[in-house]
């Protein structure tokens, strides 16, 4: 129904939408077809971040489908249990393998710390890196169908707006709102943001880094600046009789500031020189 509405190009449900928790995260030791099925196995593993989320969230977030292909309708509770993979963790698993078609595990320890528990699942596509905990590194990722997972229920709907209709965000949140309370009377509606203010807040301390980087850097311009005109005023005060005798046998202006010039220039590239 939201993706129904007439600003909307595309929506999906998720478990955990990108940077929601910061760096925290429903991570999970993993085990791949192939290996043994132990703790010892699991605790070497590198950690999952896990996902459950319906086919249109990867629209909706332009996640590209890499290879194999994604949850459909037939993906049921009662269905053999399927799994999605990002590419990072294809690579940290099934190195140099395709692992469509492969066995995969979210596993968890029981009470005793010596068995697996958990439910094979069979990897259907692999889609592309998601930064879920921040931008400064790529996760691996795992994503389970909503009708087949018990502990990430997709409490978040990412909504892709049409091109230029981006201005009419808070209507078309206030649409949803609508559609949600004629589901469910009760139904709560919150924590409504743009995407791109969550990466600005992520990028904010890198930005002001960035500011007192470039504030500074002018402050030393300014001041190397005043420092070379400084240098240069002196040296034209100290050669003004010089400079009288030039004009006097003959140089012209050009010359006169073209020497200055030179001399300013030489002082320069020794301080550019000596600073590089």
């Amino acid at each position: 129904r939201v993706r129904q509405l007439p600003d909307v190009d595309s929506a999906g449900g998720v478990y955990l939408t990108p940077m929601e928790l910061g760096s925290i995260g429903q991570g999970t030791w993993a085990i791949a077809e192939g290996q043994p099925e132990t703790s010892a196995t699991a605790n070497s593993n590198p950690i999952v971040n896990y996902q459950s989320a319906t086919p249109g969230y990867f629209r909706a977030m332009s996640i590209p489908l890499l290879r194999g292909r994604m949850f459909s309708e037939e993906d049921r509770a009662t269905s053999p249990r399927v799994t999605l993979i990002s590419e990072s963790t294809a690579a940290a698993f099934f190195p140099g393998q395709d692992p469509v078609g492969k066995r995969f595990k979210a596993a968890s320890f029981n009470a005793n710390q010596r068995n697996i528990e958990g439910v094979w699942r069979t990897v259907i596509g692999v889609v592309g890196n998601v930064r879920y905990k921040g931008l400064h590194e790529v996760q691996l990722d795992m994503y389970d169908p909503p009708a087949q997972t018990t502990v990430g229920v997709t409490t978040s709907l990412v909504v892709r707006l049409k091109p230029g209709q981006e201005r009419n965000a808070l209507g078309v949140a206030a649409a949803i709102q609508t559609q949600a309370r004629q589901q469910d009377p009760q139904a709560l509606v919150s924590g409504i943001m743009m995407l791109e203010d969550v990466v600005n807040k992520e990028i904010a301390p890198w930005r002001f880094s960035a500011w007192v980087f470039t504030l500074f850097a002018a402050l030393a311009f300014v001041l190397a600046m005043l420092g070379l005109f400084s240098l240069v005023a002196l040296d034209v005060s100290n050669r003004r009789r010089e400079f009288a005798i030039r004009i006097a046998v003959g140089a012209t202006g050009g010359h006169i500031v073209g020497g200055v010039f030179r001399a300013a220039a030489m002082r320069a590239g020794i301080g550019i020189g000596r600073g590089l």
